[in-house]
């Protein structure tokens, strides 16, 4: 045992040091064997802030394709969503007992960006973060509830050397510390996000970015968050490649009037399109195909149709323009 596990460990009382080490072994003996550490009927909590709140709430968020992956595998958890929208380290640490109380037999730890993210109103500094993070998992530990380290993705990241993700640096290295000291998995998603971006500019793909608003994770970066976390747990290339699979038949919604229901795969075929053609939004596509397709409806239709049966038959004609478009039967200026 190492000095550092001598010190983490002295805070404990005999039984509950026996019980953490006795986990550590198991955590890595299990990841040595290529085994999946999670075990059909076992749970999880989610811990994080609105990333992991998206996670939980998106049919294609990383949470429900972890998840989906596990159960692919024959693996299926009971998931305890616990992510909220602008959670820093401290504010997780004050909500944990609450957590805890539904007793997961494991729990993901997602903490850092919010700690340094200008977007957040109550910044936790480097000292008060690192104090946290430890609170955190020495409760966790104290309770038997084994735990997942996340390192935080990447703010802004079409520019991945941004001051905020310098500042975050040392934040990630603590956490990489812990999870190395106290033995437990780790999802290295901000390696994983710098990775992919470096695929993507390596192959000239006309995707520049994981994110939809420089903070939150579009479609693409729940799949990066999801396929690191289940190769975290022990999953192979395989057993990821069907939970992609499943990820691309995942309905993808937006609260825009113009969107009909689409699955991720149609949606990524629309970023790529508006990419391609420098477009800065997809809604910037979508939305003269759905005027064009509004305008065809209501000049067919029969004196005095109501607006409902009007906007049903552009939904038609919407839709038929849209796979056409993506199907790259017709071009965006084809149908202006």
């Amino acid at each position: 045992m190492t000095i550092g596990h001598t010190r983490l460990f002295s805070r404990f009382p005999r039984h509950c040091t026996a019980f953490l080490l006795f986990l550590a072994v198991a955590f890595q003996t299990a990841i040595a064997a290529g085994e999946i550490i999670v075990k059909d009927g076992e749970s999880i909590a989610f811990l994080g802030d609105s990333i992991t709140a998206e996670g939980w709430e998106r049919e294609y968020g990383y949470v429900r394709v972890a998840l989906q992956g596990l159960e692919a595998a024959g693996i299926k958890v009971t998931p305890v969503p616990a992510g909220v929208a602008g959670d820093t380290s401290e504010r997780m640490l004050k909500r944990l007992d609450g957590i805890l109380a539904k007793k997961p037999t494991w729990m993901t730890l997602s903490c850092g960006f919010n700690d340094v993210s200008p977007a957040c109103g109550w910044k936790v500094g480097y000292e008060d973060f690192t104090k946290n993070v430890t609170a955190i998992l020495d409760t966790c530990g104290a309770a038997g509830v084994k735990v997942i380290i996340l390192t935080p993705s990447l703010y802004q990241d079409t520019d991945p050397e941004n001051e905020t993700n310098h500042k975050a640096a040392a934040y990630v290295a603590y956490l990489r510390q812990q999870a190395e000291q106290r033995s437990l998995p780790l999802a290295d998603i901000n390696v994983a996000h710098r990775t992919e971006l470096t695929r993507l500019k390596s192959e000239s793909s006309p995707r520049k970015t994981l994110l939809y608003d420089g903070i939150h994770m579009a479609p693409r970066g729940n799949m990066m968050m999801a396929a690191c976390l289940l190769k975290t747990l022990g999953l192979t290339d395989e057993q990821v490649a069907k939970a992609r699979e499943k990820w691309l038949a995942a309905g993808y919604r937006r609260p825009i009037t113009v969107w009909r229901d689409m699955n991720v795969r149609q949606f990524e075929n629309a970023e790529a399109f508006a990419a391609e053609e420098k477009i800065a939004y997809v809604d910037t596509v979508l939305q003269p195909l759905w005027e064009r397709a509004l305008a065809a409806a209501a000049k067919a239709a029969p004196p005095h149709a109501d607006m409902e049966s009007i906007r049903k038959a552009a939904q038609f004609h919407y839709g038929k323009d849209l796979d056409a478009l993506l199907d790259g039967a017709v071009s965006i200026k084809d149908l202006r």
